[in-house]
Formats: C-alpha cells, structure tokens, sequence
C-alpha cells in the first residue's frame, strides 16, 4: 500500500510513519517542520520512506507530490492542535485546519484517492451534563477555535462525499499521548517542570483540576487507524477511545507516583492552581467504535511515556 502522511514528523503522525512502515507499507511523508514538527520524530524508522519538507497549504507542491506518486490513500495528521495558541490566535487553524485539509480533498477527488481526515473528540464539544459518551451520529457542538476548525474540516470532507463522491474515513480519537508529543502538551509539559532543575519551573493547573479527559496512547490509535483501512471500511466516521479516564488532578497524581517509583524525584510543589482557561470544557467523552480490549493499558503506557520523557528532559 502506497501511502501519503501529512504532519508526519510531528507527534501522532511519527508514531504512524512508523507503524505503517513496520506493515510494509510504501510511505511518503511530508510536512512544513513547524515549530512542533521535527525531523528527529522520524529517526530510528523500520525502513526507508521518502519526506517532503512542504506546506498542504501550497497548492503547486502538493499537488506534485500527488503527481509523481499514485497513492492508495492520504491520511491528514498536519494541524495546529495546542487550544490555548487557538485562543490567542485562530489564523493559522483555520489556514491549516481548514483551507490545508481542503487542498488535501481536492488533490485527493482529482487523483481518485482515499481520503483519511484526524479528527478529534472536541468536535462533540462538552459531555459534563451526558450520561453516555458521544457516538458519531451525534451533532457537532465544538467550543474553542481549535475544534471548530477540525470540525469545520470534517463536514467539508463529508460534503465532498455527498458532492463529488469522494471516498473517506473520519478518525475522532480521545486525548493521546506516548513518546514525542511536543513539550507544549500536557503530560510532556507536567514531566518536565516536575523533574526541571529550575526552581522557577511551574506547571499551571487550570481551575480545580478536575477536567476530564480520556487517555489513549498513540501507537494504539494509528494501528487502529491503519486496520479500519486495511479491513476495505470506507465513507465511515469512527471514534477511536481506549475508554479510560481521568480528572487532571488525578493524571498529575499518577505521574508523580510513577516518577516517584522510577526514582525520579519529582517535586509535586511546582504545581500551581491557576485561572481556568477560556471557555474549557470539564469533559471529553466518546463511545469507542474499536473495542476497548485493543488498548494499551493506561499504566503500562504512561510508565513507557515517563521513561522516553525522562530520557529527553533529564
């Protein structure tokens, strides 16, 4: 299988390159090295893959790319993702999110290919007043800039379907983490102020800290990812959700304790209650449609993720 990964040396489509790579796959990899994109994600690859330092944004290089190869399938992880630097400003969401993704569909309907889009779980925005996690069929509500341009992306892809008879998959995943998430993100952020020599180092807590969200680790979402489009599922939307979740406060508490196990010292004091985020929902909460049994346990996971940051900040 021929295979075209946007944002793939950023954090989520590293773990994809890999994956798809150890199948077998023929993969082509390009993505603009912004500030969370890095070429070290891809080192230590299974096999050899072709990369292309480009913008999706850039009509005349992708379309190029999309030129000098036949790929059986596109799957779109280029994003800006952080929600905070979409409070502060949205431009370059929408550009890359939105007009990004849609240069992507046009190349894909020109040349016939399948189109994968990462989603998110936010599109659904805030499940605090649920008494069951969102399924697909429900509407979308998102709530930050962030996850109405995903959104935004989502229907704009479901509209070339119904138009132009487009053929894709939607993945919704839930928070994910694992190795090489960039340092902004939570968990990366909460290791390294922990075990940071700068006494000045805080980790800022939005709130009371009692945010939920569900965790699932990276390599389980792109091995669920490639298996819906190996087993021929097409024009589906499918959320992706180990079902395990914490409150912040909690997941803090957990890394602690690990890095304490670990002998890492950590000191617990550098976490400091803060004003709550603009418009932050106090949950995320999906109906998983690949079974929970396929997950990597969260403890198993974090302990692998504490060691390959330790590694990294130490």
């Amino acid at each position: 299988m021929k295979v075209l990964i946007t944002g793939g040396a950023g954090f989520i489509g590293s773990h994809a390159v890999h994956h798809f790579l150890s199948c077998g796959d023929e993969v082509i990899v390009v993505d603009k090295l912004t500030y969370a994109g890095k070429l070290e994600n891809l080192d230590d690859m299974p096999r050899p893959f072709t990369f292309e330092n480009a913008d999706i944004c850039d009509v005349s290089t992708m379309r190029a790319v999309f030129r000098e190869n036949r790929f059986d399938v596109v799957v779109n992880f280029a994003a800006e993702t952080h929600v905070d630097n979409s409070i502060r400003d949205s431009a370059p969401f929408v550009q890359t999110n939105l007009a990004g993704a849609t240069v992507l569909m046009d190349l894909a309907r020109e040349y016939e290919t399948l189109f994968c889009q990462l989603s998110t779980d936010e599109v659904y925005g805030d499940a605090v007043d649920s008494d069951i996690g969102f399924e697909t069929t429900d509407p979308l509500r998102p709530r930050n800039p962030y996850s109405v341009t995903k959104a935004a992306a989502d229907m704009m892809l479901l509209s070339y379907h119904n138009t132009f008879k487009q053929s894709y998959l939607i993945f919704r995943p839930s928070n994910n983490f694992g190795p090489r998430q960039h340092a902004e993100k939570f968990l990366p952020k909460l290791v390294e102020t922990l075990i940071s020599y700068d006494a000045k180092a805080i980790f800022p807590l939005y709130g009371d800290g009692r945010q939920v969200r569900e965790w699932t680790y990276a390599g389980d979402t792109v091995k669920a990812i490639r298996d819906t489009i190996v087993a021929g599922e097409r024009n589906r939307i499918l959320n992706i959700s180990s079902g395990f979740s914490l409150e912040n406060i909690e997941t803090i508490r957990r890394v602690v304790d690990v890095l304490d196990e670990r002998g890492y010292m950590a000191n617990p004091e550098r976490i400091k209650h803060v004003e709550d985020r603009l418009g932050h929902d106090r949950r995320y909460w999906i109906e998983s449609d690949i079974p929970t049994n396929a997950f990597t346990p969260f403890d198993v996971a974090l302990k692998k993720t504490i060691d390959h940051y330790y590694q990294r900040f130490a």
